[in-house]
């Protein structure tokens, strides 16, 4: 893990958030889970943050000088985390009218043994992430 550079760690994190984002929402809804759906979207707003944190390494690596941008790009990853946090706000809202009307009329999940594997997949998937990030550096305004 450790010949793996920033960008290329992203960039694997990405497609495997890719993929069980995929699996979980299919699963989601063909299993009435709410509980997997939301998952889903975390791993939505995770693929959103990995995308950010890709941009924001390529824009703060740019060398060129441009008098229209005084700290140059170097203030993209907080720009990075306020988009990152605006979508995480609205997908908790999103949740709990969710969840609301889950209580008030609720819908039998339809098949619980399918709904456990695939999650238990996406933890699988959380894990290599983190492995893969474990033990590197995430300061910011590095350049490797």
């Amino acid at each position: 893990m450790k010949r793996l550079g920033r960008q290329a760690r992203i960039s694997l994190m990405l497609s495997i958030n890719a993929t069980f984002f995929v699996a979980e929402i299919a699963v989601g809804y063909y299993a009435s889970s709410l509980a997997l759906v939301a998952d889903s979207f975390h791993m939505l707003s995770d693929m959103l943050s990995l995308a950010v944190a890709l941009w924001a390494m390529r824009a703060v690596s740019k060398t060129e000088v441009d008098p229209k941008y005084s700290y140059g790009w170097q203030r993209a990853e907080i720009l990075g985390a306020l988009f990152n946090a605006a979508f995480l706000i609205a997908l908790c809202v999103m949740i709990v009218i969710e969840g609301i009307q889950r209580f008030v009329s609720p819908e039998p999940i339809t098949n619980p043994k399918l709904v456990l594997i695939t999650a238990c997949a996406g933890l699988g998937g959380n894990i290599i992430g983190l492995l893969l990030f474990r033990g590197m550096d995430t300061g910011i305004g590095n350049r490797t």
